[in-house]
């Protein structure tokens, strides 16, 4: 039960930064944050599913996000404002790995 409670924690954590490097007009990757590609994927569905994000889409396999014109909607930064605390603890940390396994 606590393996699959730190999973959705990480999960959440990784929703967040990438809708953060979103909204910085960066473009992350599932190298970034050391997780597949399916996963990455299935994360930017949800984003996009959740309109968090726009102008992005996921490939039929599920194995490639197309994220170059992606941008945040303002349900999106909604969901930045409202998760905030987060962005104090990842702008002390240098690698973003690091801070996903806190």
């Amino acid at each position: 039960m606590i393996d699959r409670e730190v999973k959705n924690l990480n999960k959440k954590k990784i929703t967040y930064l990438i809708l953060r490097e979103v909204n910085k007009r960066n473009r992350p990757t599932a190298d970034d944050f050391g997780i597949s590609d399916k996963e990455f994927c299935n994360i930017i569905q949800n984003l996009i599913s959740a309109r968090l994000i726009e102008n992005a889409s996921v490939t039929k396999n599920g194995l490639m996000a197309l994220i170059k014109e992606a941008r945040v909607t303002l349900r999106g930064q909604d969901y930045l404002d409202e998760n905030s605390a987060w962005n104090k603890v990842y702008s002390n940390v240098k690698e973003l790995r690091d801070w996903i396994k806190l």
